[in-house]
């Protein structure tokens, strides 16, 4: 008998945060992140609330989410930015189990800490608006 995944736990932090804890097959440990980016990134993307705990090959561990029709593991960090095209996305303190907002730092080649840092945050206000805006409504 397959087993359930155990579903997303919403709770409030002490600052009055909305996050969620999202159970990882193959960690013991949960992912965390905000509750609004989760949600945005799931209903843009289909997502079950099955994430996985995956290797580069090189030591390098990350959490990853199949999209549904696609056949293939996205990690989930892009996936809660948005796919942000051409950079790379990195956990500032090397957990990448915590997927909170101030733990992820874009990298490119081609973009200085500014220019990522710009762009990180223009992620982050398109993933919670667009949770916000289907709350609301349009106005």
């Amino acid at each position: 008998m397959k087993k359930q995944t155990p579903p997303p736990y919403y709770f409030t932090d002490h600052d009055g945060r909305h996050l969620v804890q999202l159970h990882v097959h193959g960690s013991d440990t949960p992912a965390i992140t905000e509750a609004v980016v989760w949600d945005n990134a799931k209903r843009r993307y289909g997502l079950t609330g099955s994430v996985y705990m995956s290797s580069d090959g090189q030591g390098h561990r990350y959490v990853v989410a199949t999209i549904p029709g696609s056949g293939s593991h996205t990690p989930l960090a892009r996936l809660l930015l948005g796919r942000p095209s051409g950079y790379r996305v990195c956990y500032v303190d090397g957990n990448s189990l915590n997927l909170l907002p101030e733990n992820f730092q874009l990298v490119a080649p081609w973009a200085d800490e500014r220019t990522a840092a710009e762009a990180l945050a223009l992620h982050l206000a398109n993933a919670r608006q667009d949770a916000e805006c289907s709350r609301t409504g349009p106005a």
